[in-house]
């Protein structure tokens, strides 16, 4: 149980630094469209894009081995409180 739990925390961690990147991703993206047409640099704005989608990537699979977690925890401990809902609100919108 207390690898579990260890592992939960280490993976938490690691799920809000992709939140926190994702966010920074589309957060510099959102300010890159916002520049007059003939000022853009579309290939920068596409390799931002690609970024944004592998964290993306790296977020739900993180996500994923969240709640395996937790269910792992619960069967051992039903009465367990997951993290899960506290980090799952982005602040951008997907």
């Amino acid at each position: 149980m207390y690898n579990l739990k260890i592992d939960l925390t280490t993976e938490v961690h690691g799920y809000r630094l992709y939140v926190i990147n994702y966010e920074l991703f589309t957060d510099v993206y959102n300010q890159m469209t916002l520049r007059p047409m003939a000022q853009r640099d579309y290939a920068k704005e596409v390799q931002l894009l690609d970024c944004a989608r592998k964290t993306f990537e790296d977020m739900t699979e993180s996500h994923s081995k969240l709640t395996n977690l937790v269910n792992r925890i619960r069967s051992i401990d039903p009465s367990f409180q997951s993290p899960i809902q506290s980090i799952n609100y982005l602040r951008v919108i997907r």
